[in-house]
């Protein structure tokens, strides 16, 4: 159901569907309820644009526990991963096209399509939540032509941050609450580019996920690790670390508490471990 300004995540409601009457579709690996079988989090990775998220994303190919995944790309940035194979992928600008919508509908579509519970996906992921905003901003700004007649639709107004933000935030929250189809909730991972920002108290410099005004904390506080993505000189060599810690100039948060400050070369495999030994990766 949409709500009258068209926004699926304004006002869709989860599915009804009961485990029992939905068939496991051929193939699935059906791991009982709060078993090591079956690993969940959700997660906000966030850095420079061509540091890597993508490639980090697609490495959950290597965690069977966490297979089958789907990735929906919204920044048109695969090229990184195209040699990965077993990783479902949807390019909202390709699905816009195909159903001459522009790409946030498009997005609510897969979200419909997901909410309803008869999927086998045991992971989701949402590349390029910086784009996936300017969609969300184009949505409501041709939304609103037909308000008043001096309404200006290339320039946003104060009203229309303040619903992106809400839309936003809805969006991630309704993503991270999807169901598997025995009725658990989904692995939710995304990433987001990085951006120089304020701290609200501090007022020191902070590094943060490039999201419009207050939507660089309200979008990261959904998701209980939110980690940037860096790259060090060590050797004369570049090595990558995931820093899920607050350490006064980036944001961060590891709720699990099984991360570390700071993880060496990350990858699905290291994190899906570390969270499901809950042993903290030094």
């Amino acid at each position: 159901m949409t709500s009258r300004n068209g926004s699926t995540f304004a006002s869709s409601k989860p599915s009804t569907v009961k485990p029992e009457n939905v068939a496991l579709p051929e193939g699935t690996i059906h791991s009982r309820p709060f078993s090591g079988e079956f690993i969940v989090f959700n997660m906000m990775v966030y850095a420079e644009v061509g540091e890597g998220k993508t490639p980090l994303l697609g490495s959950v190919v290597d965690v069977p526990e966490m297979m089958p995944a789907l990735l929906i790309d919204g920044d048109a940035g695969t090229l990184s991963i195209r040699e990965i194979d077993n990783l479902d992928t949807i390019h909202l600008l390709e699905l816009a096209a195909s159903k001459s919508c522009d790409a946030w509908t498009a997005l609510e579509f897969v979200y419909n399509f997901l909410c309803r519970g008869e999927h086998a996906y045991k992971t989701v992921m949402l590349d390029g939540g910086t784009d996936i905003e300017r969609f969300c901003e184009e949505n409501i700004l041709s939304n609103a032509s037909g308000n008043r007649a001096d309404r200006d639709t290339e320039m946003a107004e104060l009203g229309d941050f303040r619903r992106i933000q809400e839309r936003m935030k809805r969006m991630y929250t309704r993503f991270r609450d999807l169901r598997t189809i025995d009725r658990r909730r989904v692995n939710f991972i995304a990433a987001a580019h990085e951006s120089k920002g304020k701290d609200p108290i501090t007022l020191k410099p902070v590094v943060q996920p490039m999201f419009i005004g207050k939507g660089a904390v309200l979008m990261p506080s959904r998701f209980d690790i939110v980690a940037r993505l860096v790259t060090k000189e060590e050797g004369g060599k570049p090595v990558k670390y995931l820093v899920p810690s607050l350490e006064g100039r980036s944001r961060g948060r590891d709720r699990s508490k099984t991360l570390g400050r700071e993880m060496k070369d990350p990858n699905m495999s290291k994190i899906a471990e570390a969270i499901f030994s809950k042993q903290e990766v030094k």
